[in-house]
């Protein structure tokens, strides 16, 4: 999966710096450039401690979320249902199980981009914790 980073820029004072709002991580640099490479640099390494503690792991995460998912077959429509227990808003509906897999998996997707984008809190499974809980300046 790739989630979507926007990063904003601007100048204060002598400084650049540069932010990553749906992660809300912020740096700085004597040039725009500087302040985007070192924002990037943070990132990179903030991720990578995550994943070397066993904190941060996306795909992990979507696998084990799905799981746990919930499958209805709704024989009047002819159709399958699909959803995953305390992800609100997370369904799909399709003709077959397998299609119906595939959209929950993308609205999985599209809903963790959103909270993390929000800064609103995702379900912790099997220890697996993607909230953002710091800062990194």
């Amino acid at each position: 999966m790739k989630l979507p980073l926007i990063i904003e820029s601007w100048k204060k004072g002598s400084w650049f710096l540069a932010r990553a709002p749906e992660l809300d991580f912020i740096s700085q640099g004597r040039t725009l450039e500087e302040a985007r490479e070192n924002l990037l640099e943070v990132i990179s390494i903030q991720f990578e401690e995550m994943k070397d503690k066993g904190e941060f792991m996306l795909t992990e995460y979507v696998q084990k979320a799905m799981e746990i998912a919930h499958y209805e077959i709704i024989e009047e429509e002819g159709t399958y249902w699909g959803e995953i227990p305390n992800f609100q808003g997370v369904w799909s509906r399709a003709k077959n199980l397998e299609k119906c897999r595939e959209e929950l998996r993308e609205a999985l997707e599209e809903w963790i981009t959103f909270r993390l984008k929000n800064n609103l809190e995702i379900p912790v499974i099997e220890g697996i914790n993607l909230n953002i809980v710091g800062h990194v300046l």
